[in-house]
C-alpha cells in the first residue's frame, strides 16, 4: 500500500491534456468522481491510471490495506444531450427545485429543452 497519500483523495496519473477532455465533457469528469467515492468509501489508495496507453488499462486501480489490489473500469450511459442541458443549467447556477408553502417541486427537463 502506498504511503503517501492523502486517505478519501484518489491519485490522478492522466495527462493535463485528458483530466481538461473529461472535464469538458456533458457529464463532467465522471471518473473521477468514481475514483473519490471509491476512495472515501474504502480508505485506500485509489490510483486513476487509465492514460490511454494501452486498451485494455481499467480506470481505477485500488490498493487496500492488507495488501490485496483491484481494478474499476468506469462506464456511463446517458443521452449526451439530456446530460448538456442539465450542465448548461448548472453553469448558469440555475435552479430546478424550489418551494411553495413547505412542499419541494421538482422539474426535470428533456434533452430538447430549450434554455432561452
Amino acid at each position: 500500500m502506498k504511503t503517501s497519500y492523502t486517505p478519501g483523495y484518489p491519485e490522478d496519473r492522466r495527462s493535463d491534456r485528458q483530466r481538461l477532455r473529461a472535464a469538458a465533457s456533458p457529464i463532467a469528469d465522471f471518473e473521477r468522481m468514481a475514483a473519490r467515492v471509491v476512495a472515501r468509501l474504502t480508505d485506500a489508495y485509489v490510483e486513476l491510471q487509465d492514460d490511454n496507453s494501452k486498451s485494455w488499462m481499467p480506470e481505477l486501480r485500488i490498493e487496500y490495506r492488507d495488501g490485496s489490489t483491484a481494478y474499476v473500469e468506469v462506464v456511463t450511459d446517458i443521452d449526451p444531450a439530456y446530460a448538456s442541458t442539465y450542465r448548461e443549467i448548472g453553469r448558469r447556477k440555475w435552479r430546478l427545485d424550489g418551494s411553495l408553502l413547505g412542499r419541494r417541486w421538482r422539474v426535470r427537463l428533456t434533452g430538447q429543452a430549450s434554455l432561452k
